[in-house]
């Protein structure tokens, strides 16, 4: 109240911090704001192998890139249909809810999965990796699927590490990684990972709208294709890697708007920002959360405080928080009816349970995120926290905004006013 008046709070633009969709730049939403095209227009395959071309620069190690119109999930599908045949079996390194998710689409393929479970609170380990592989001794196993990233828990895996106890077991698995979470955001070196497909969207890192998923393709996959025989026509990504037909892109009707937002997006990240310096601002955007959270944590005696433990296995892109005594869904309602900010909801980590877990949110921190929009989410969170009760007065901010402070380089000496005598 203010002087007898309710002030609303929640008049200026909405803000969201969810895992994905994440922000659109203003140069995304107006790229796409055109009229129906000639998908048969030699321009489109042109501009179609360009933003494939981009796409795999990004991806690196020598990928080649296949898109499609879909999700995440859709992505899943795809990358398994193109190399596996059903009753082959799979082993899925669990990470959260969406390794779990991943075995169950891939069951509902027909394919047979041995899941190890890492309970959402840690990495995929190599010792459980290479234990599987050498249990293995008739070579059964013929994909391992892994999250780099998973979404629900914001547990990070060392991808390269498990790529390295592949290779030098001998086995002949193939690795699949899905890296939709971090694919644009974090800075990885995909050529070390070792994997054979990388799967990613186009609503996180990328900065564009949910609709489009990728596949990057390695040798060994490639190889692999050639011995499988039923593939769908929709989901063979063969036809979607030639760059003579536009239609063959997206094995019919060319989603325009949708590619036309891709290629502004692509613009901003390789040639406006770079990807080096795009890692460096999701690295710096997730100390100063990562900062806050520590003051949550302080000021609320734990009550407030990261969902993971382990520094090390935290995501730069999307952060779990831990609510000890729950009511993650106030915190959620108030946020977005006072502060018009929307955060990520609590996601139950084992699939078997499903609806929103009332203990945890997650802010998201990846794709067109600056300070001030940083600053902003943490400021609403800091004030709806202590509306409803969790913690007292913080630092949460103060301290985050030094650490932008910290990353920008140093302001010049300040040079002394002139004395007026000469």
């Amino acid at each position: 109240m203010n002087g007898g008046v309710e002030v609303q709070m929640s008049k200026g633009e909405s803000f969201f911090v969810m895992p994905g969709p994440s922000h659109l730049p203003r140069q995304v939403l107006q790229a796409m704001q055109v009229p129906a095209y000639d998908i048969y227009d030699g321009a489109i395959a042109r501009r179609l192998s360009k933003v494939t071309d981009d796409l795999a620069q990004i991806a690196g190690g020598g990928y080649r890139a296949a898109m499609y119109i879909g999700n995440g999930h859709a992505g899943w599908d795809a990358a398994l249909l193109n190399l596996f045949s059903p009753g082959d079996l799979l082993l899925v390194l669990s990470t959260g809810r969406f390794g779990h998710l991943w075995a169950d689409a891939a069951r509902a393929l027909g394919y047979r999965t041995r899941l190890i479970d890492f309970g959402g609170t840690g990495a995929a380990t190599c010792a459980a990796l290479l234990g599987a592989l050498e249990a293995d001794r008739a070579g059964e196993i013929r994909g391992i699927l892994v999250t780099s990233t998973d979404t629900s828990s914001t547990v990070r895996s060392d991808i390269a590490s498990l790529g390295r106890v592949l290779k030098d077991s001998g086995h002949d698995a193939l690795l699949l990684v899905d890296a939709i979470a971090s694919f644009a955001c974090e800075s990885f070196d995909t050529a070390s990972w070792g994997a054979d497909v990388i799967i990613a969207a186009s609503q996180k890192g990328l900065m564009a709208p949910p609709g489009l998923f990728f596949l990057f393709i390695g040798s060994r996959a490639m190889e692999r294709r050639r011995e499988r025989d039923l593939v769908s026509r929709y989901w063979d990504w063969v036809p979607r890697l030639g760059r003579e037909f536009p239609y063959r892109f997206f094995g019919g009707t060319t989603p325009i708007q949708l590619v036309f937002g891709l290629e502004a997006a692509l613009e901003m990240i390789l040639r406006e920002e770079g990807l080096g310096p795009l890692a460096a601002r999701h690295k710096t955007n997730a100390e100063a959360i990562h900062t806050a959270i520590s003051a949550w944590a302080e000021a609320s005696d734990g009550a407030v405080d990261f969902f993971l433990n382990d520094p090390s296995v935290r995501s730069e892109v999307v952060t779990a928080i831990g609510l000890r005594s729950g009511g993650a869904d106030r915190l959620f309602r108030w946020c977005k009816e006072e502060g018009d900010l929307t955060l990520g909801a609590g996601l139950y980590l084992d699939g078997s349970r499903s609806g929103l877990d009332p203990t945890l949110f997650r802010i998201g921190h990846m794709g067109y995120m600056n300070a001030p929009m940083v600053m902003g989410a943490l400021g609403v969170i800091d004030a709806g926290l202590n509306h409803l009760g969790y913690i007292g007065h913080t630092e949460a901010l103060s301290r985050a905004g030094a650490v932008y402070a910290a990353s920008t380089k140093p302001a010049p000496a300040r040079r002394s006013a002139p004395c007026g005598c000469c």
